[in-house]
């Protein structure tokens, strides 16, 4: 699926609010795409990976390696068949 299908399944539904739940910088890029060329009122919310991280679907970082930036690298440890 590419994003003009996207849009047009987005168009047939007409939602009020559109939640983005993707990672890596691509939900701005796809939620400003929905926003420009939707005909209709909509809110749209990039909320990258919050909502893995309260369902336990993403690794859990502990608050010390968050403040070292190295999140990347504990996700890689947690579930390396999906990062690498």
């Amino acid at each position: 699926m590419n994003d003009y299908d996207l849009l047009h399944l987005v168009e047939l539904k007409k939602p009020v609010l559109i939640i983005i739940n993707i990672a890596g910088g691509k939900q701005e890029v796809l939620g400003a795409f929905l926003k420009q060329y939707l005909t209709f009122q909509s809110t749209i919310l990039c909320t990258g990976a919050a909502i893995s991280f309260f369902t336990g679907e993403q690794a859990p970082i502990p608050n010390w390696v968050d403040r070292i930036h190295l999140g990347w690298f504990a996700r890689i440890l947690f579930n390396p068949k999906i990062y690498l």
